[in-house]
C-alpha cells in the first residue's frame, strides 16, 4: 500500500488467520515514509510492527519498532505498543516511548524505550531529545528530557530541561512538573550550578511547590522555595 507519487508513504502488509481455535488474526508489517520525498529525505521514519487480535480471548495487542530512522540527519530511536481488552477485564493502553514515570504500566505491558533524537554525531557538543506520549482508558501523558552539554578546552557547559505530565480524566486531575539544571564546569569541578523545579497538583484544590538552588565556587547557597495552595477543597467524585 503506497500513498503519493512518488510515494512517501508506503506500506507492506501480510495478514495471516488462525483457527479453528484459537481464532487470532495476525498482522506483520513493515512502513516506511519519506518527507519531502525518498531522495532528498529530511524525515525518514521506517517501522516494524507485529500485531495479534485474540478473539477467543478478546485482546488485542501491537508493537512497533523504529530502525534505520532519521530527522534532518539525526538518528531517531524508539518503540511503541498498544494493549486492548474487551470482555473480562476491559481496558485500553497505548504508548510511544513509554508511560510517566509515577504511572504503573498495566499487567504485562511492555517496558518501553523512550522515543530519543540524538542532535550530534558525537559528544563535542552533545545533544539529545527524549520524549513519550502514552494514552490509556483514563489518563492521557506527556513528557520530554532534553540533555546537552558544549566544552571548550578543559570548560564545560552541561544542561538537562525536563517535563512530565500526567492528566486522569474521570475525575479530572492534573500532576505536572518541570525541571532545569545548569552547571559550568572545570575539568570535573563545578565553577556554577543552578536548579529549578518546578511541581503542580490539582484542582481540588491546585498545589504548587517550585524550588531554585545555587552553586558558586563550592557555596551553595540558601534555596528558595515556594509552597501554596489555592482554590477550594472539593470532594471529588468516584470514577
Amino acid at each position: 500500500i503506497s500513498w503519493g507519487s512518488p510515494p512517501v508513504l508506503s506500506i507492506d502488509v501480510a495478514l495471516l488467520l488462525q483457527l479453528p481455535t484459537p481464532l487470532r488474526l495476525l498482522l506483520l508489517g513493515r512502513l516506511r515514509a519519506a518527507l519531502p520525498n525518498d531522495k532528498t529525505a529530511i524525515v525518514l521514519l521506517n517501522m516494524d510492527v507485529f500485531g495479534v487480535i485474540d478473539f477467543d480471548r478478546g485482546t488485542a495487542a501491537v508493537d512497533a519498532v523504529l530502525r534505520d530512522s532519521m530527522v534532518a540527519g539525526f538518528a531517531l530511536t524508539g518503540q511503541m505498543a498498544m494493549r486492548i481488552s474487551w470482555r473480562e477485564d476491559p481496558g485500553f493502553a497505548l504508548a510511544v516511548g513509554g508511560f510517566h514515570p509515577r504511572f504503573a504500566a498495566p499487567t504485562g505491558f511492555p517496558k518501553l524505550p523512550r522515543l530519543a533524537l540524538t542532535l550530534s554525531a558525537g559528544d563535542k557538543p552533545r545533544r539529545r531529545l527524549e520524549a513519550y506520549l502514552a494514552i490509556t482508558s483514563n489518563t492521557v501523558q506527556l513528557g520530554g528530557r532534553l540533555d546537552f552539554g558544549v566544552r571548550a578546552g578543559e570548560f564545560s557547559l552541561e544542561g538537562v530541561f525536563a517535563l512530565d505530565t500526567l492528566v486522569h480524566l474521570a475525575p479530572f486531575e492534573l500532576s505536572a512538573a518541570l525541571a532545569a539544571l545548569l552547571a559550568v564546569k572545570q575539568g570535573a569541578g563545578v565553577l556554577m550550578a543552578g536548579a529549578v523545579r518546578v511541581a503542580l497538583a490539582g484542582p481540588a484544590p491546585w498545589h504548587v511547590h517550585a524550588e531554585a538552588s545555587l552553586q558558586v565556587a563550592g557555596l551553595t547557597l540558601p534555596p528558595i522555595t515556594i509552597n501554596e495552595t489555592f482554590g477550594e477543597p472539593r470532594p471529588l467524585p468516584l470514577p
